[in-house]
């Protein structure tokens, strides 16, 4: 799912087109106790609301904060003591955090944790 937002612009406007952002948050919704799908929902929000603003209103409009804030709230408070990702738990925060920021206006420094890095233990 995140893989397919973050590399390729024709991506984002096709699952945007026949599906809008609520698609992600739903299956974050639905599939809450999953890291991964936090983890990559979190990671496509942030993708999709750093292309444009239209998107990133789109995003805002569909739920994403809230989205990226139950995440954070099941599943981010497992993070290394320096407050890096750690783990697919990390991933969560990490990946969340950066939505926030994104949907917020906020251009980060960080970047998202790609769905290869995540780890669940």
């Amino acid at each position: 799912m995140a893989n397919l937002v973050y590399k390729d612009d024709s991506n984002v406007e096709v699952i945007l087109e026949r599906h809008g952002s609520g698609r992600i948050i739903r299956a974050m919704h639905n599939l809450g106790s999953s890291v991964q799908v936090q983890a990559a929902g979190s990671w496509a929000l942030a993708a999709m609301a750093g292309k444009n603003e239209d998107l990133r209103e789109q995003a805002l409009a569909d739920g994403a904060a809230e989205a990226c804030e139950a995440a954070i709230s099941r599943h981010g408070k497992h993070e290394g003591e320096d407050g890096s990702a750690a783990g697919g738990n990390g991933a969560v925060a990490r990946n969340s955090r950066l939505a926030l920021d994104r949907l917020h206006g906020i251009e980060p420094e960080e970047e998202a944790v790609t769905d290869d890095q995540c780890s669940v233990m």
